[in-house]
């Protein structure tokens, strides 16, 4: 809730969280306001962790006691049982946010390594937003874990912004554009990758976990497990084709990782389109 008038934007909400599956990214809601100079935040106490980042105009925000303007291309974090306080410090201000709840939050601030205070981020992804927005709305198995894998780039992409070195953040791009050609690939290994790079398996590994709060080999197997899930829910390939189109050299193995990040096999997965 608001005081003063939404000048644009909406808001999203995943409706009977008790009952998703236990996946790393649950996401809550998701939305986006344009507001003008007058519009502040109820107080309020959430029990999840809420991103925000910044488009347009200047945001105050109180965390741990002290205020924080956040900027365009800024983001900043609340964690779970903080009091919520912001308000716009500036017309036509606009962000985004993404609320994820669940039991793994303590485990994800830890791995993602996320501060609560405001650091620069870059151009907020606009599009991923506006895909985990159409996601929440559907109430289907497989959306669940679309909105988590949105959930997962956006962090990603919001910390790869920090303030690291600028020559590392252009390795991890070029990592994260090879992935894309490669993991389909059963040889793609976190080795394969460094050496296409021309760099050791240690520096990749370094860049990569630090920039984005994971190690290559997650983001790998993240990678595959999110085309098996698009090609279950729209194809008819056999679960054993679908393996081997997405980078796993045997079935077995295919299903050991799938359950790990569905908490089923792909053929219950299936069963419940």
């Amino acid at each position: 809730m608001s005081h003063h008038k939404i000048l644009n934007g909406y808001a999203r909400y995943r409706l009977r969280m008790a009952l998703q599956p236990a996946v790393m990214f649950p996401v809550r809601s998701t939305g986006m306001y344009e507001v003008d100079s007058h519009w502040c935040q109820i107080p309020q106490i959430g029990n999840f962790l809420e991103l925000f980042w910044m488009v347009s105009g200047a945001c105050e925000f109180v965390i741990d006691g002290v205020k924080y303007v956040l900027h365009p291309h800024e983001v900043c974090f609340y964690f779970p049982g903080d009091e919520h306080l912001e308000r716009a410090v500036a017309n036509h201000t606009r962000f985004y946010w993404l609320c994820i709840a669940g039991d793994h939050i303590p485990e994800l601030i830890s791995s993602f390594n996320i501060r609560r205070q405001p650091f620069f981020a870059g151009q907020c992804p606009i599009y991923l937003f506006a895909g985990l927005s159409q996601d929440i709305c559907d109430s289907s198995l497989t959306s669940v874990y679309l909105a988590g894998a949105k959930a997962f780039e956006i962090l990603s992409m919001a910390l790869m912004g920090r303030d690291v070195d600028p020559q590392g953040n252009k390795y991890v791009n070029e990592f994260k554009v090879l992935l894309r050609d490669i993991f389909a690939d059963s040889n793609c290994t976190t080795e394969l990758m460094a050496t296409k790079l021309g760099m050791h398996r240690a520096t990749l590994h370094r860049l990569v976990s630090l920039h984005t709060g994971l190690p290559p080999s997650q983001h790998i197997s993240f990678m595959r497990i999110h085309h098996a899930i698009e090609l279950l829910e729209s194809t008819h390939m056999t679960v054993e084709a679908i393996a081997l189109a997405c980078g796993f050299s045997s079935l077995a193995y295919f299903a050991k990782v799938f359950r790990k990040h569905t908490m089923m096999s792909p053929s219950e997965f299936r069963r419940r389109r």
